[in-house]
């Protein structure tokens, strides 16, 4: 993997997240770590795209699939962008001209 592309992010949220159910405190930033194969393979088997990178997002950020929903779309392509780098790293990694 690319040493300069880092394996954790702490992402302030540009709209803060209000508890659901109105317990609990108000989120004003995630913490994204890289997530496992397990947690991919997890959040592949959700259908729908947008679905799984909620629940890959939840998964990673250790919050509730319901309030992770409840994020703004700019926050949630910053998430994702973040996530989806892993993906594209592997693929690069894997598709090096190393001998099959």
């Amino acid at each position: 993997m690319d040493d300069d592309f880092p394996s954790e992010m702490t992402l302030v949220l540009k709209t803060p997240l209000q508890p659901l159910g109105g317990q609990g405190d108000v989120v004003t930033e995630l913490h994204l770590r890289e997530p496992t194969c397990g947690e991919l393979e997890a959040a592949s088997k959700v259908v729908g795209g947008v679905s799984a990178d909620i629940a890959l997002i939840a998964t990673v950020s250790g919050h509730p699939v319901g309030l992770i929903r409840n994020m703004g779309a700019y926050d949630y392509a910053r998430c994702s962008n973040f996530l989806g780098g892993f993906a594209q790293r592997g693929l690069a990694i894997g598709s090096s001209s190393a001998p099959t």
